[in-house]
């Protein structure tokens, strides 16, 4: 079934221009609102993210700096373990010389 074409008037047609004109400018309004959100949204996202970034970069920070201190522990327990065990050394003969003799 085929619609029958209706006929506007020139005031018809001036009215239903109006109106789909002011229709086009609302839809354009609702688009250019998510535009602005998805825009502030990715501009909170890149903060977020630099500032991850940055956290990041303190906490690497931190954990080169603890890393550095435990080497040098590690060093000094190292150097503390050999005197530790030369003097342990030193006391076993003397021990097992004085058992013999006694």
């Amino acid at each position: 079934m085929a619609r029958k074409q209706v006929t506007l008037s020139k005031a018809e047609v001036k009215a239903k221009t109006a109106e789909l004109k002011e229709a086009r400018k609302k839809v354009v309004e609702e688009y250019n609102k998510f535009t602005a959100d998805h825009k502030a949204a990715v501009a909170s996202l890149t903060a977020a993210k630099k500032a991850a970034d940055k956290a990041v970069a303190e906490a690497q920070k931190v954990v080169d700096a603890a890393s550095k201190k435990l080497a040098k522990a590690g060093e000094a327990k190292d150097k503390g373990l050999l005197k530790i065990d030369a003097q342990l050394a030193a006391l076993k003969p003397a021990t097992a010389g004085e058992t013999a003799t006694a």
